[in-house]
């Protein structure tokens, strides 16, 4: 297997095996023909829920992959969503492309080494799904050859990897069909849609030093129960976009939009007896009229102890109100 960094190029991702394979040349120019079956989708009717599929931790230090295997998408929350901005913001990697997206990792059980396709439907819409490597270049599926791995963990060195982006436009219910050499499988998810970043004009004394003590006393006043600093380091009603956490103690969706709710909701995971610690924090840099960061958590609750988190996050610096988190995203868990 080869090892490569998991942000490394995935120039080859397409390689072909033709010239090993003494198949018809019909089916050299393109290997994956017998793959494509026909897409199994099962149109929903109006008010019928999504059937998503259950997350599992599958592999040693990556986070819970969804559906029944051996090959599963990893970056999904606790409910099977990915989260979508839409339309993309100018700064976007997807910027000017028409499509949405998030990072996607397919990650394959040790056991299997063929060939990979990978396609996408709405089940509740009209909308495609697309998909994505590492230039962010629209693609209709995803093909792997045989023995083909695109990235390795530390402890699931034995495990295929391909970092990738799922490309979509609407928010619904979707599905994965994957097709090897001997099986098919589906997998369903939800995307829903969050609003791309306006532009806000910056105030002169937002930096770096700002930032990281802005998410610093967010910490402290979080794990303090102190609800009226809490309210004054978040955004008001218009600046503040989502603030989203997986279960126990969920927020996700709609309810992460909801300004109104967050300081009740803050409050009651504290009295609950949840508390974070920051691990380490990386700031990532102006774009668009906020400043970006990212931050690894140590999220501790009664009822399933502390568990190792990676999350994004954003401020919106002004004049009136100085350094405010306008975005807080927790992750799923990476490890106990």
């Amino acid at each position: 297997m080869r090892r490569a960094s998991v942000i490394a190029s995935l120039t080859g991702c397409f390689a072909l095996l033709g010239a090993l394979d003494p198949a018809p040349a019909a089916a050299a120019a393109d290997p994956f023909a017998d793959l494509r079956r026909p897409l199994v989708i099962r149109s929903l009717q109006p008010g019928e829920p999504c059937p998503v599929s259950p997350g599992q931790r599958v592999a040693p230090g990556i986070a819970p992959g969804l559906g029944p295997g051996p090959i599963y998408p990893v970056g999904f929350d606790e409910e099977s969503t990915i989260e979508f901005e839409y339309p993309p913001s100018p700064s976007s990697v997807f910027a000017g492309s028409g499509w949405g997206g998030q990072k996607t990792l397919w990650i394959v059980r040790p056991g299997y080494d063929g060939r990979i396709l990978i396609r996408g439907a709405q089940l509740d819409g009209p909308n495609e799904v697309r998909f994505a490597l590492a230039d962010a270049r629209l693609l209709p599926e995803l093909a792997f050859s045989a023995g083909q791995t695109n990235a390795w963990s530390a402890g699931a060195e034995r495990w295929r990897q391909f970092p990738t982006y799922t490309r979509v436009r609407s928010a619904g219910c979707y599905v994965f069909q994957i097709d090897t050499e001997t099986f098919s499988s589906r997998v369903y998810f939800r995307a829903a849609r969050v609003p791309g970043f306006p532009a806000v004009k910056l105030a002169p004394s937002c930096d770096q030093g700002d930032v990281g003590q802005l998410v610093r006393r967010f910490i402290g006043a979080f794990n303090g129960g102190r609800a009226a600093e809490l309210d004054r380091l978040f955004a008001a009603h218009g600046a503040f976009k989502w603030y989203s956490a997986p279960g126990p103690g969920a927020r996700l969706n709609e309810k992460a939009f909801t300004r109104s709710t967050l300081i009740p909701y803050l409050k009651e995971r504290y009295a609950l007896g949840e508390r974070l610690r920051l691990v380490r924090l990386r700031r990532n840099g102006f774009s668009n009229g906020y400043f970006h960061f990212s931050f690894q958590l140590r999220r501790a609750i009664p009822e399933v102890g502390a568990r190792l988190h990676h999350g994004k996050g954003a401020a919106v610096c002004t004049a009136t109100a100085g350094t405010q988190i306008a975005v807080w995203s927790i992750g799923s868990p990476i490890s106990g």
